[in-house]
């Protein structure tokens, strides 16, 4: 499948390719085309010799007045292009009519003639520039020509590249031409204005400075032109001799310039080239784990174009060939990263690189969730996640994942200027519930938290015991979340804005698991609710009102604790025990009322969300035998509030507890939920507002009125 995907490699390309098959053809039905091509040949000599001064003015004397009267040529004239109309008018009178069907039949619309001359124009222009010595002036002059309608650029850079291969010395020197072209560009970005010029020295200063090689992966391109020769000149280049193109790449000022030469670049359609490139590109960190002095970064696009690579093609074969997605899912895209991230971790930087890589990784697939739950979608498979895993499972197998992710990440905070502040300076913070962290550090935490969940898979596959060994390595993972937390890494503020929830049960289950395997679960979770306070009176006593997100750790702590309870639900042999993860829930409960009863935090709902999650989890983790501890702490808190009794009634229910048991839990609270129930359905329906909340007491009342009495089940059996 993937060798399908390389032959066309994208829409784009299979487009360009349907266009070059239909141009070579109308070529091939010319009568005279040796003829044609020589007349073309003939022009472009004259032309490169300077013998017309301009494509404006390169009209020979014999064209006569009569031509101008043809009407089909008069037609041509209207229609195409002004250098179109300056090739028509210079090749010889015989070949005129050839020429003219071939650009245009009034029969025809879908463009092939105007391609055709395009193909045809540009192999003959590249085969006559590759028989001479390299020519800077006869190079540009052939640039120009790209301006041309149709299929002009791919068939001279096939033609061009194929010319010059065949003759060594013609091939050095064209090398030797265009390995000069990173100049060009860069000389094009500073463009002539003394300003520019300065803010491109202080960008590329900066950048620098920072010593954070990873930025390279966040730079933003931003527009550029498609026909912006210099990129052009870099991918022939490319095509010439790999190690100039690195090189010249390399020598680029700017991440955002090397991002547009890159995007020009057919990089991402060439996996042989993109395992060269990783594999023999320079170190970019040298053996401290610094930034190396020779600021090399190629390796680094050698990785991203590796993952745009599988991503281009999933896209297209899921598309071409729906099918085959089985095997390109469990196959053929995960041999392909195997075989990147194996290449990278070869590379004497390769862990580095791969650290950094697994978290932007992880930063990308929170993103993709988010977006998911904004359009109500849900995809059983994510190709982001399924390199995550990969990459964290070979991670986890070649390095100390904790020490090398904590180490990514100061080298990232250090990279803004931040992470440096003294001790005193941090606990003024901290005192004040105020950020100390500038940077999105959650990332790196959450993928030690994956490698580590990889080290533990492949421990338990082999029947490794590390019970002596997981929990001491557990607990740091776990310290460092509360660090984070108490720190208020604004990577929070973005997951745990109300509004944007979509990727927050992921991460709660899997931080989850690591408060679920700490040797005391319910004193870690306690003794990081209480170094949270600072940050809740921020809001609590309005300092400032503005504040809401100081509230956001907490809830997201409360998340990963409801993460830890379903996590020991779903894996009894590796997690709390069943008292200590109930011992758990009523910490949780209390913690989230506590929020939910601050209402000016909960002006989105976001703890009334936390209470909900709560309650929810109360049937799968309780018994029949214990479950009336939880319920009766639960409805003792809002006994009195008939909304919340019917929304606890209906969480309960759809989590798998008989709604006579809950009836007859609330009947021994001494509360109706029938009353409740019919005062909330009329109060809906006065308003004429909340069709969700009607359509869910709707459903309750129809489930109440089959039960068979307020103390037995549907079954008749009693609660």
């Amino acid at each position: 499948m993937i060798d399908e995907y390389l032959k066309s490699a994208n829409k784009f390309l299979i487009h360009q390719n349907k266009r070059a098959k239909q141009a070579e053809d109308y070529i091939n039905g010319i009568s005279d085309k040796d003829a044609l091509e020589e007349a073309i040949a003939e022009w472009w000599r004259k032309y490169a010799a300077g013998e017309f001064g301009s494509l404006a003015t390169s009209l020979p004397n014999h064209i006569s007045d009569a031509v101008y009267q043809e009407p089909l040529f008069i037609q041509t004239m209207k229609n195409s292009s002004d250098f179109f109309k300056d090739y028509i008018l210079s090749i010889r009178p015989e070949l005129r009519e050839a020429i003219i069907d071939m650009l245009q039949e009034p029969d025809r619309s879908d463009g092939t003639e105007k391609d055709a001359a395009g193909c045809l124009f540009g192999r003959v222009i590249a085969l006559e520039l590759a028989k001479n010595e390299s020519d800077p002036a006869q190079m540009e002059l052939a640039f120009s020509c790209f301006e041309v309608v149709g299929q002009f650029w791919p068939s001279f850079e096939k033609n061009f590249e194929e010319a010059v291969f065949k003759h060594g010395k013609a091939r050095e020197e064209w090398i030797a031409l265009l390995s000069d072209v990173s100049t060009e560009i860069s000389a094009y970005f500073n463009l002539n204005d003394p300003t520019d010029q300065a803010e491109i020295k202080f960008e590329k200063a900066e950048w620098q400075k920072m010593g954070n090689p990873f930025y390279v992966w966040d730079s933003q391109p931003g527009f550029y032109d498609d026909k912006f020769i210099p990129f052009i000149k870099l991918e022939i280049l490319h095509k010439l001799d790999f190690e100039a193109w690195v090189e010249a790449l390399e020598n680029l000022p700017l991440p955002r310039i090397k991002k547009l030469a890159l995007m020009h670049s057919e990089l991402e359609q060439d996996h042989q080239s993109i395992l060269k490139l990783i594999r023999e590109s320079s170190p970019v960190f040298d053996e401290r784990g610094k930034w190396a002095e020779q600021r090399k970064t190629a390796a680094l696009y050698g990785v991203m174009a590796a993952f745009r690579f599988a991503e281009k093609v999933f896209k297209v074969l899921s598309k071409k060939d729906p099918d085959s997605l089985k095997d390109l899912e469990e196959r053929e895209i995960p041999e392909w990263f195997d075989h990147v991230f194996e290449s990278v971790l070869e590379r004497p930087d390769g862990k580095i690189i791969s650290a950094g890589f697994i978290a932007l990784l992880v930063r990308q697939h929170v993103g993709e969730l988010v977006r998911e739950h904004e359009r109500g979608e849900e995809r059983e498979w994510s190709l982001t996640e399924r390199a995550i895993d990969i990459l964290a499972e070979k991670l986890a197998e070649k390095c100390n994942m904790l020490e090398l992710m904590q180490n990514i990440w100061k080298l990232e905070e250090e990279s803004f200027g931040h992470g440096k502040e003294d001790d005193s300076e941090i606990n003024h913070l901290l005192k004040q519930g105020l950020p100390v962290l500038q940077d999105n550090s959650m990332q790196y935490y959450l993928s030690a938290v994956l490698i580590e969940e990889s080290l533990s898979i492949r421990d338990n596959k082999y029947g490794a015991d590390d019970s002596g060994e997981q929990s001491p390595q557990t607990q740091k993972l776990w310290n460092w979340f509360t660090d984070l937390i108490k720190k208020r890494d604004p990577f929070i503020d973005y997951i745990c804005n109300p509004h944007l929830p979509g990727a927050l049960n992921w991460i709660s289950y899997n931080i989850g698991r690591i408060l679920a395997q700490t040797q005391e679960p319910v004193k870690e979770f306690s003794k990081a609710w209480k170094s949270l306070q600072h940050q809740r009176n921020r809001v609590l006593h309005q300092m400032p009102s503005n504040d809401m997100a100081a509230c956001y750790p907490s809830q997201l702590l409360i998340r990963v604790g409801t993460g830890a309870i379903l996590w020991t639900v779903d894996n009894p042999e590796e997690s709390m025990d069943s008292d200590s993860a109930k011992s758990l829930w009523f910490g949780l409960f209390d913690s989230a009322y506590h929020l939910w009863s601050m209402k000016r935090i909960d002006v989105n709902s976001s703890s009334l969300m936390l209470l909900n999650q709560c309650i929810a989890v109360v049937p799968l983790l309780f018994n029949k035998k214990d479950i009336e501890n939880p319920v009766r702490r639960i409805i003792e808190y809002f006994k009195t509030d008939s909304k919340m009794i019917c929304s606890i009634t209906w969480l309960l229910w759809k989590n798998g507890l008989p709604i006579a048991s809950v009836d007859s839990l609330l009947y021994k609270s001494q509360v109706n939920f029938r009353d409740s129930l019919e005062e909330e359905l009329e109060l809906v329906k006065l308003s004429g507002s909340g069709k969700e909340m009607m359509k869910l007491y709707e459903e309750l009342t129809a489930v109440v009125n089959g039960s068979r009495s307020p103390l037995t089940n549907s079954a008749g059996v009693q609660a």
